[in-house]
């Protein structure tokens, strides 16, 4: 609930227009236009839990880091088998419906106009875009997504 610098819990960074995987960074991944789309990287102390992301006066993001490879001892779900987060298979117990939310998520903005009434924007592709674990035999990240997620606008064929 305090951020702090000392203990890895508060980071001050600007966007760049590369990530940095060593440290907190940010970079604009969208074209320009009234949507913006931040590729966001943790740095490798970062503990998991809940993360908000100040844009100075354009408001704020929050998140959730769920799993940081580098962080020895943070991993608290529970043994998931990845095709239960793939197909949605929710039945198993320990953390299956909250991992498979978080990765298929849609982001929902309410957008208030100068009249003062407010539109609704459901953005689907936004959320489970770079899911990422730690290499085998070196310390760079892997794009392990496509093993958590089938690709935005398609429809598994899930046995019921």
């Amino acid at each position: 609930p305090y951020p702090s610098e000392q203990y890895g819990t508060r980071a001050r960074f600007g966007l760049s227009s590369n990530i940095d995987t060593s440290t907190w960074s940010a970079a604009v991944t969208s074209p320009p236009g009234e949507m913006l789309a931040l590729s966001i990287c943790s740095s490798p102390k970062a503990p998991i839990g809940r993360y908000t992301l100040n844009l100075g006066q354009s408001g704020s993001i929050e998140f959730i880091l769920l799993f940081n490879p580098w962080c020895p001892g943070v991993y608290c779900c529970g043994p998931i088998p990845v095709r239960a987060i793939k197909d949605g298979a929710l039945t198993f117990k320990y953390d299956a419906p909250f991992v498979f939310a978080e990765v298929n998520a849609d982001v929902v903005t309410f957008m208030k106009k100068k009249d003062g009434s407010t539109s609704k924007v459901t953005s689907s592709g936004l959320v489970g875009q770079k899911i990422s674990t730690k290499s085998v035999g070196n310390d760079t990240r892997e794009d392990i997504t496509h093993l958590y997620k089938y690709p935005e606008g398609t429809k598994p064929n899930v046995p019921h």
